[in-house]
């Protein structure tokens, strides 16, 4: 059980009372030996008859006799007649006041006012329960029972996994834990907390990118009272942190003039709106392609997210455990392009291998052309020498070019069916072989 007490202790507002009471008990007491003597009443030297028959028969009352006999002269019918003022008086504003008390408190009859007229008089703490209350529908139990609406004196008794919040007119006094708990005069509970984890939830959120296109996701956050590092135990199951109940307790916001959004609400209301923030804060293709170096921006929004309304929270006494982003919805045309989109770029994929196939194949047969080529020029060096033998010499230039522009030929041959490039090579070479022929 918990509780912290604030705005003055009990025992002043104690002591307060039991001063207030002696002074009027004294005030009371002068007044009466005031009509006392004001009578003029003296029945020491002047006896009742029967007061003399008493002693005569009873010699052991004259002891007594002055003491009391001045007892006679207080109680005498002339002093009393001056208090019937002050006892009608007390009447008529008892009468009053339960009236007021049922008008103010919107009480349901004049018993009811009478009653808790009673527990205002009363001296101590009344053995009386003002009331239990729960997590679950306060408005509706301080509707039914107008005594939580005016409070104590009396006992409060509040159920597991919930706070009660305490104030005196208007002024915070403590947070009180499960449990029972005395109330003071005019102390009742103004706020009532859930301290047990929970959740809400959004769907479709509606959203906006950096270039404006609008999408829209599912939001749900877990939340509780900050439980100021406590975990739960067998003595606190839901433990919490008093000061962090009071800050949630006081969290509100106001929408409009028929709007206001508790702390429970407002967890749920600050989360989406970080995460509307961090999308207008991005481009949509950064929000659905993944980063080039493979990272996702969905785990990436849904923890940024989490992070900036923890902080927020944080300053209002509430504790976000988990969040959950949903997955986003876009337009319907948004949705066409980016489809084809992912076609061209998943086509543009499956022909890589084959441009790769078809790239390496053409290295090869160039390279294969160019050993060919220097293979042959190499061959032709080596007829055109003038160090060969005393026949070949003898050949003339025109036999020996064209030799040497058949055998081009035929290396070109060979490597026709690799390279598309062959065709317009051989007709070179045959128009240069017919204009040797024609030599």
């Amino acid at each position: 059980m918990s509780e912290v007490v604030g705005g003055g202790t009990k025992g002043t507002r104690s002591y307060n009372k039991s001063f207030s009471l002696i002074f009027m008990f004294i005030l009371l007491l002068g007044y009466w030996l005031y009509v006392w003597q004001f009578e003029r009443i003296n029945l020491t030297q002047t006896p009742p008859f029967w007061w003399n028959t008493i002693v005569n028969r009873f010699p052991l009352f004259e002891i007594l006799s002055r003491f009391l006999l001045s007892l006679l002269e207080l109680l005498s019918p002339r002093v009393l007649r001056h208090f019937i003022p002050i006892i009608l008086g007390g009447w008529l504003a008892r009468i009053s006041i339960s009236r007021f008390l049922e008008s103010f408190y919107d009480l349901p009859d004049h018993p009811s006012a009478n009653s808790l007229l009673s527990r205002f008089l009363a001296w101590g703490v009344p053995n009386r329960l003002v009331g239990s209350v729960n997590h679950r529908g306060f408005a509706e139990q301080k509707e039914g029972n107008p005594q939580l609406r005016v409070g104590g004196p009396g006992y409060l008794l509040v159920s597991q996994g919930t706070v009660a919040i305490t104030e005196i007119n208007g002024r915070f006094i403590r947070t009180l834990g499960p449990g029972s708990h005395t109330l003071d005069r005019f102390e009742y509970p103004a706020a009532v907390l859930d301290v047990r984890p929970q959740e809400r939830e959004a769907t479709n959120v509606k959203m906006f990118t950096s270039d404006g296109i609008d999408l829209t996701a599912d939001v749900s956050v877990t939340f509780q009272v900050g439980r100021g590092g406590q975990e739960p135990s067998r003595e606190q199951t839901f433990p919490f942190d008093p000061v962090a109940a009071r800050m949630a307790a006081y969290s509100t916001i106001n929408l409009n003039d028929e709007q206001d959004l508790s702390w429970d609400t407002i967890t749920l209301f600050i989360t989406a709106a970080e995460l509307r923030n961090l999308v207008a804060e991005s481009r949509l293709d950064e929000l659905i392609h993944a980063w080039p170096s493979g990272i996702h921006p969905h785990p990436r929004l849904k923890r940024a997210m989490e992070q900036r309304a923890r902080l927020i929270m944080r300053n209002d006494g509430v504790e976000i455990r988990k969040t959950r982003l949903g997955r986003f919805d876009l337009p319907e045309l948004v949705v066409l392009q980016n489809i084809n989109f992912w076609r061209s770029q998943w086509e543009k994929q499956q022909k890589l291998p084959q441009l790769e196939n078809e790239t390496t194949t053409l290295e090869e047969v160039d390279r294969d052309n160019v050993l060919a080529t220097a293979n042959f020029v190499q061959e032709l060096v080596d007829r055109l020498s003038p160090t060969r033998s005393p026949y070949d010499q003898l050949e003339t230039k025109s036999f020996r070019a064209l030799e040497a522009v058949e055998g081009m030929e035929t290396h070109l041959r060979q490597a026709q069916d690799s390279s598309p490039l062959i065709e317009r090579q051989l007709a070179a070479i045959g128009n240069l072989k017919q204009q040797l022929l024609d030599e």
